[in-house]
């Protein structure tokens, strides 16, 4: 009754089962001791993986830094950049404003070869004479009429930096839409001549306006003389 005593018991067993007992004990040992060596090392394991993943933790905190300090450098180099382009432009800009207001009195006197110049808000504006034109209802240049156009044509060509409005307007005389074709006609025809020799036709734009736009006031023949007209008014291209 009670608990076996297994040294009263070894005592009166053959020495073969004592041997036995005692190789059951060792192994019992070694289990025990590989058991607690397995839990030493499952607890290890436990730890590492523990302490990897709050160094990943860190890693991922530390990236998430490094990515955001360079993107926040990223973003001011591009600002920099940026405010430099901005600044050279404007310099561009205010160096070719300089070099066009120099040029420009030059312009003005080459121009009153063409016809009168006047200056209208800030365009400048070349009233060509009715001689252009073969008669007062004509939209056939007149014969004289296109060695001026070419050297007017080549002055325009050399000085880039203007658009070309081309206004083509004639007197009240006649019927409305028989004035209006006769200066979209005389106005195209000029847009043309210039764009064959060479001017871009993206700086040109062209319109007949028949006699709603009157110079001055009048049915006299000196009216009706400087009604009868073609505008080329030139602007700055600010693009």
């Amino acid at each position: 009754e009670g608990a076996i005593d297994l040294v009263s018991i070894a005592e009166d067993v053959p020495a073969e089962t004592k041997t036995r007992i005692d190789e059951i004990k060792a192994e019992l040992t070694r289990e025990t001791r590989n058991r607690e060596l397995a839990e030493r090392d499952a607890a290890n394991f436990s730890n590492q993986v523990r302490d990897l993943k709050e160094e990943n933790g860190r890693l991922r905190e530390e990236l998430g830094r490094i990515k955001l300090d360079a993107e926040n450098t990223k973003a001011k180099l591009q600002a920099a950049e940026n405010e430099k382009l901005r600044v050279q432009e404007t310099r561009d800009k205010e160096a070719r404003a300089a070099r066009i207001k120099a040029a420009e009195a030059d312009l003005i006197n080459a121009l009153k070869r063409y016809g009168v110049v006047s200056r209208v808000d800030k365009s400048i504006v070349l009233v060509l004479p009715e001689t252009l034109w073969q008669s007062t209802r004509s939209g056939t240049f007149a014969m004289q009429s296109d060695g001026k156009l070419t050297a007017l044509a080549e002055l325009l060509l050399n000085n880039p930096d203007y658009l070309i409005g081309i206004e083509s307007h004639t007197d009240n005389t006649g019927p409305t839409e028989m004035l209006q074709t006769l200066t979209d006609t005389r106005a195209r025809r000029i847009f043309d001549k210039f764009a064959s020799l060479g001017i871009a036709e993206n700086r040109i734009t062209a319109k007949g306006y028949g006699g709603t736009l009157p110079a001055v006031q009048g049915n006299t023949a000196a009216a009706k003389a400087k009604n009868r007209r073609v505008n080329i008014i030139l602007d700055l291209n600010l693009q």
